[in-house]
């Protein structure tokens, strides 16, 4: 039992001791194309941008090579119960008017002699295409050198070269 709690605290000592490794991604990247510089999560430190050119870029925190992603379109149902406490105004007995979540006035007749009712209401959301979280970079012929970034890729790392000549990217930093 001894040894098995000394190894144990060996081990949570040497986890806690260690330092996170720093690794250095470079990559060229022709005009017009995208490049997969990690996959995972990355803590970005360094970004060193080196063209012939004028350059631009996106280093982007996707999983693949996309700028954005599509929430797809979904329904979902609200159910909730209503205390229809008036008559409708052409009602007789057990008819009575509510005003649902949404606003709207609906007539009912309740056979069951309540005024309480349940009520379902669709409610259908439209598919979005949001824009993955990225950082713009840009460069002359003079490298550009970006010290003390502290941006973190949770999907992954990508760089897509938006500008019209080949752009040298050195990213420094570590795993996540």
């Amino acid at each position: 039992m001894k040894k098995l709690l000394i190894s144990l605290a060996l081990a949570i000592g040497s986890v806690v001791a260690s330092e996170a490794q720093v690794i250095t991604l470079t990559a060229t990247v022709p005009s017009a194309t995208f490049s997969n510089l990690y996959s995972g999560a990355f803590k970005v430190n360094q970004i060193i941008v080196t063209s012939t050119n004028n350059a631009t870029g996106l280093l982007v925190d996707s999983i693949t090579n996309s700028t954005t992603y599509v929430l797809g379109a979904y329904t979902n149902t609200a159910t909730y119960l209503t205390n229809a406490a008036s008559y409708a105004v052409s009602g007789g007995p057990n008819q009575y008017y509510y005003t649902n979540y949404y606003g709207v006035v609906t007539t009912v007749t309740n056979t069951t002699g309540t005024q309480y009712i349940m009520v379902d209401v669709a409610n259908t959301v439209a598919a979005s295409t949001n824009t993955l979280p990225s950082l713009a970079l840009s460069c002359t012929t003079v490298p550009t050198i970006i010290n003390s970034v502290q941006w973190t890729a949770i999907r992954g790392l990508w760089f897509t070269n938006t500008g019209s000549s080949t752009v040298t990217l050195t990213v420094t930093g570590y795993r996540q």
